[in-house]
């Protein structure tokens, strides 16, 4: 049920062509450079508030180059899937995209497949969103040609079949277009998906106005489009749909820039859009808006939703330094109920980029923070519920940090217990920087984290 995407914004994705690591970088000293430390306070329950955190490291498998290897995870039980949307496909030109299923047992995680689209063409970027529920798998291409029209979109869906993830399906729109970035986003429960396509034009062919498609799955797994949703007040630059969440017969979409008013005056607060379903037709029911929010802030650029709990990242408050917004639903209604800081805010941090939610711990990133004197270098940020009240509780970076790593781009939480981030700019080979993904978890649970399957 939460929605995984890389359509970053513009600021980072800048820093992220221009801050590359140089070999002689220096290490960072952050707490977790011998690979324990202690949980930073006690929120967590007692028993692992007396516990130490390990960190372990995974690697591009296949490292080729800028590959973008854990801009993207997903996490379910005991399978974590990272994409690599860049990876190369034996073809020189690249960015076909590959995504990496791992899973845990007896201690550590193990790569056990690799999942790529059939028809991946170069620069198509298989894997910039994944949802994953139960047996079904359903992972992003947002720059697939369709019909002749470039980057319309796609999404293919995978089966478990107990022994393997086998492509099934692909989606599109009903009706295809032009630069839509149909996956740019995607929300997954039960029968029910929601994608969203942030860069859709307008009625009239205004720019990224954006929409979202609902997908319904029959007693045979085969799913078709049901409905397109868009804004009650669709605007050009709004990127309506550029995070997405469902649960049950609600519907979370993201419209970071709403409202831009005009070409150039720049974008609006942002907001999230709620539908509600009634006979199986979707209907928008209200909007959520940060309290504190001005123009810029990029609110609803993230967002996870568990049908109870909304988190909303708003990674470019306050000269970028970041905020989440918590929203919770009381008497039919949703309320803000607290806005999330980093204890260590900075700016250019972009605090609340990517989020994880898990009962009541949640996992933030902050792609942008620095690791001891590293500034780039990323951190990840657990925080948990207590009493209605969110509390951080624990700060990650990475024992070899290095400027640029941007750890923290994306996150995920398996039982409460483990967090997952990527730092899709990691200079691990010394060579190139196809990213890395970084595991923490109590020392009492973790033995021996991510191993690449031999």
């Amino acid at each position: 049920m939460n929605p995984v995407n890389t359509r970053g914004l513009a600021a980072l994705a800048l820093l992220c062509a221009l801050v590359a690591p140089p070999v002689t970088a220096s290490m960072a000293t952050p707490a977790w450079r011998t690979g324990r430390a202690p949980v930073a306070d006690s929120g967590l329950p007692g028993w692992m508030a007396a516990l130490q955190w390990i960190e372990q490291k995974v690697a591009a498998p296949e490292p080729s180059g800028i590959e973008a290897f854990g801009s993207v995870i997903a996490v379910q039980g005991d399978t974590a899937f990272v994409a690599a949307p860049k990876h190369p496909q034996n073809v020189p030109s690249g960015g076909q995209g590959a995504v990496y299923v791992y899973r845990y047992a007896a201690g550590q995680w193990t790569l056990a497949q690799t999942l790529v689209a059939d028809d991946a063409a170069p620069g198509e970027e298989f894997g910039n969103a994944i949802a994953v529920q139960g047996s079904t798998a359903l992972i992003a291409m947002h720059f697939a040609q369709i019909d002749n029209l470039p980057q319309a979109g796609a999404v293919y869906v995978f089966h478990d079949d107990g022994t393997q993830w086998v492509q099934t399906q692909k989606l599109v729109a009903g009706t295809p277009l032009l630069v839509a970035n149909f996956g740019d986003s995607i929300a997954l429960d039960g029968t029910t998906a929601v994608i969203g396509a942030s860069n859709e034009r307008g009625a009239a062919a205004e720019p990224s106005v954006g929409a979202a498609y609902v997908f319904t799955a029959d007693a045979n797994g085969i799913w078709t489009q049901s409905q397109r949703l868009a804004s009650s007040h669709p605007l050009h630059w709004d990127l309506f749909g550029i995070a997405v969440g469902i649960s049950g017969d609600t519907i979370m979409i993201g419209a970071s820039q709403e409202t831009w008013v005009d070409q150039t005056s720049g974008p609006g607060k942002g907001a999230v859009h709620v539908f509600a379903a009634s006979a199986g037709v979707w209907t928008e029911t209200g909007e959520l808006y940060a309290d504190d929010g001005v123009d810029g802030d990029y609110f609803g650029e993230v967002l996870v939703f568990d049908g109870q709990t909304l988190v909303v990242g708003a990674p470019a408050v306050d000269a970028f330094a970041g905020a989440a917004y918590v929203f919770t639903l009381s008497g039919g209604s949703w309320t803000q109920s607290q806005k999330l800081l980093a204890a260590e805010a900075e700016e250019n941090a972009f605090f609340g980029r990517s989020l994880a939610l898990g009962g009541n711990q949640l996992v933030l990133g902050a792609p942008g923070a620095t690791a001891g004197e590293t500034p780039f270098a990323g951190a990840a940020y657990l925080f948990a519920e207590a009493d209605g009240t969110w509390a951080q509780t624990a700060r990650f970076t990475a024992s070899d940090a290095m400027l640029g790593d941007y750890l923290g781009f994306a996150v995920g939480l398996k039982d409460g217990e483990h967090v997952i981030t990527g730092a899709p700019h990691d200079f691990d080979d010394g060579q190139s920087l196809s990213g890395a993904v970084y595991a923490y978890a109590p020392d009492a649970i973790f033995v021996d984290g991510f191993e690449a399957a031999r």
